[in-house]
């Protein structure tokens, strides 16, 4: 037992590394490289909620929404009311036009993690 819990450390700490790195190549313009790192990190740890937004943040950044999209969702298939997600998707997918979603999303987020501010206001934009 004490072993497998020092091996998942070890992973861990692994992918936090990857993901150190292709943040480093991403803010460099190294965007190859950066991708590159955090598919790594994913291949290690498919469930890794930060691999998986690095991922998501950078198809993101280089416009290919319905590929962040998916990464996105992969964390709720792990972890369903990950309040933060649906915040991030229904950002995502109100700056790309699709509201009706993106109202879902925003009352997912409110459910699992109650009405914010920002949460209010984007609700009202989309709802407009």
């Amino acid at each position: 037992m004490e072993q497998n819990e020092s091996l998942e450390k070890l992973k861990v700490q692994d992918v936090s590394k990857i993901i150190e790195k292709g943040n480093q190549s991403l803010n460099t313009g190294d965007y190859p490289q950066a991708i590159q790192y955090f598919r790594r990190a994913v291949e290690l740890m498919p469930d890794n909620k930060d691999a998986l937004i690095c991922l998501a943040d950078f198809y993101k950044r280089i416009g290919e929404i319905d590929r962040a999209v998916e990464y996105y969702e992969a964390i709720l298939h792990t972890n369903p009311i990950d309040f933060e997600v649906y915040k991030y998707l229904a950002m995502l997918r109100a700056s790309s036009g699709d509201y009706l979603k993106a109202l879902s999303d925003v009352n997912m987020s409110i459910l699992y993690g109650g009405e914010t501010e920002d949460l209010a206001l984007l609700r009202a934009n989309i709802s407009t």
